[in-house]
């Protein structure tokens, strides 16, 4: 049966040049065929602009989430120094507070020394004047042994042994004063 009632040949006449115009056209989307509105023209050129801005954002969108990546990524690293940098600005602090610590320290130990030298020195002092003394008072023992001899005018051989009895009654008052001082110290 004839779709158009017209002829078959006819009909596939027409057919074949609606076919052939249509081939002419751009069945893309891209153009609008030739029997559009001047409102479909219209609308046709403003959802093209659109398309076009449309482009053109996502264009620029892409590129801005490209640097705001990059941005990200180097805030991360400047995060990252920020927080290795306080670490050894705390880390200084720290070895500045140690240092400062045993700088106290040493100072205390430093005052006790010299404390302990100062009371070694007066026990240094009362012992070269016990010393002194000891030797002043056996000088004096033997310039009165001397007078005493004279005095007496012993023979050789009770005086060799008065001489024996007075150096071991020496010796026995130096390691007497000896172990005093031995005792002192401690």
């Amino acid at each position: 049966s004839d779709p158009a009632g017209l002829g078959f040949e006819s009909w596939n006449c027409q057919r074949r040049a609606c076919l052939g115009r249509m081939a002419d056209m751009d069945l893309s989307g891209e153009a609008l065929p030739p029997y559009a509105s001047e409102e479909n023209k219209k609308l046709d050129a403003e959802v093209k602009q659109k398309q076009a801005q449309l482009e053109s954002i996502e264009e620029q969108l892409e590129s801005d989430g490209s640097r705001v990546k990059i941005m990200t990524d180097h805030l991360v690293n400047v995060q990252q120094e920020l927080v290795n940098t306080q670490q050894l600005v705390d880390a200084k602090k720290n070895e500045a507070a140690t240092e400062e610590h045993l700088k106290a320290l040493t100072n205390r130990q430093l005052g006790r020394l010299k404390s302990e030298i100062v009371r070694l020195q007066k026990v240094m002092d009362d012992t070269q004047d016990q010393v002194n003394s000891f030797s002043n008072e056996l000088m004096r023992g033997n310039e009165k042994l001397d007078q005493f001899k004279l005095e007496m005018n012993w023979n050789q051989e009770e005086l060799e042994q008065w001489a024996i009895a007075a150096r071991q009654k020496e010796e026995d008052e130096l390691t007497l004063e000896k172990y005093r001082r031995a005792d002192d110290t401690k």
